[in-house]
């Protein structure tokens, strides 16, 4: 497992403490969690904008995958 520092007050020693395995989940997803976030955010806003049916179409099924992926990392985090 690895340990996580905490600074405590002023002049006392870090605290050292472990992380569990949710944590560590959640540390590792977090910045790939924010791109894709940030993927999501263009593909609604492409959906909105497109105005052929084939690319709305392709849009929208990159939403829903999205928002799957977003859906088992939630589950992810619970469940760890």
């Amino acid at each position: 497992m690895s340990a996580s520092t905490h600074a405590g007050e002023r002049g006392r020693a870090p605290v050292v403490r472990d992380l569990s395995g949710a944590e560590q989940l959640a540390a590792r997803l977090d910045r790939p969690m924010g791109a894709l976030g940030l993927v999501f955010l263009l593909v609604v806003l492409g959906q909105s904008l497109a105005r052929d049916a084939a690319l709305v179409a392709v849009l929208s099924a990159a939403g829903r995958a999205l928002w799957s992926v977003f859906v088992a990392e939630l589950l992810s985090r619970g469940a760890a």
